[in-house]
């Protein structure tokens, strides 16, 4: 007894559905696009505010566990900013996340870019400011 399988073009079904598949993925990545800057803004102003004031971090006898939560709030919230609404925020927006991101996990910061919560903050203003200037645009 042999088996005899179906008179069925495989190979037609599977070619169909690779091109609807790739058809599909085309129309997904296509429409991908980038945030309107209003809505972005707001997300990019709460980022903003969710760094503690450097007064409150300075008074700190031990600030490793602020640094901590405020680490995890940058990674969170990093996540909502990409991609921007303008390639003029690329770069600016990254670095903030960068230094913000490493300033308060060396927690008080002493690489060789950053030494000390002062010059932190300082630069994450000069990035801030270049933000605002394409907001404002």
């Amino acid at each position: 007894m042999s088996f005899d399988p179906p008179d069925r073009d495989y190979r037609g079904i599977v070619k169909r559905w690779l091109v609807l598949i790739a058809v599909g993925v085309l129309v997904v990545a296509c429409s991908g696009g980038r945030p309107a800057m209003s809505e972005w803004a707001e997300r990019w102003n709460e980022t903003v505010a969710s760094l503690p004031d450097p007064a409150d971090v300075a008074s700190l006898e031990d600030p490793r566990p602020l640094c901590d939560e405020v680490v995890a709030t940058i990674r969170t919230k990093s996540v909502e900013l990409v991609p921007t609404p303008d390639a003029a925020l690329d770069g600016p927006v990254d670095a903030w996340v960068r230094v913000a991101e490493e300033m308060f996990f060396e927690c008080p910061p002493r690489s060789g870019e950053i030494q000390g919560f002062d010059e932190g903050y300082g630069e994450l203003a000069q990035y801030q400011a270049e933000v605002t200037a394409v907001i404002n645009g």
